[in-house]
């Protein structure tokens, strides 16, 4: 059998400027909508190989397509990944004419932890969060907040975004592993 890809990107507002003035009534909030985001890193777990890819957009978008090809038949485990990491990647990397070999998203290749605890956001009966999932399972949240990616990009804070990243992948498998058989 072969390994599961465990993996996560980290996004920051992208020609938001420019959009806001273009679509001046728009609701979308930046960082989080394939369009007004930039992927600035992507974090995987490959069998206990843990890596961070950082640099620029399309070589991100690029190693990750490698990993992809390479492992095509592997399935994928993330936290939200079938309704904003893959859809957003896929997006993304489509405008630098990277083909992604990502499956449909009722695949049984795809694990989305959120969508296992419902995938809902916000409504009377709600999932969670990732940090409050680790908070609920093992007694403590996570280090690190996304909603900071953009701050630490700003500040050339490299370091902190793989941190979190590296986190967030280092939560999701043990949640995966610690859970398989039980919930997926």
């Amino acid at each position: 059998m072969n390994s599961p890809i465990i993996f996560d990107i980290e996004t920051i507002p992208d020609r938001l400027t420019e959009y806001n003035q273009a679509f001046p009534k728009s609701k979308k909030k930046a960082g989080i909508h394939a369009i007004i985001s930039r992927v600035v890193a992507i974090g995987y777990n490959l069998g206990g190989y843990r890596k961070v890819i950082m640099g620029e957009e399309e070589e991100i978008l690029g190693e990750f397509a490698d990993l992809l090809n390479e492992h095509r038949t592997a399935t994928l485990v993330g936290f939200n990944i079938k309704n904003f990491d893959i859809p957003l990647i896929r997006l993304r990397a489509a405008k630098y004419g990277i083909k992604l070999y990502l499956p449909d998203r009722r695949s049984q290749r795809i694990c989305d932890l959120f969508d296992v605890l419902g995938g809902k956001w916000q409504t009377d009966v709600s999932a969670c969060s990732l940090s409050e999932l680790h908070w609920f399972l093992y007694g403590s949240g996570k280090q690190t907040n996304g909603c900071d990616i953009a701050k630490m990009w700003e500040g050339g804070d490299l370091e902190s975004i793989r941190a979190h990243c590296a986190e967030d992948i280092e939560i999701t498998s043990r949640i995966f592993n610690d859970f398989r058989g039980t919930l997926w």
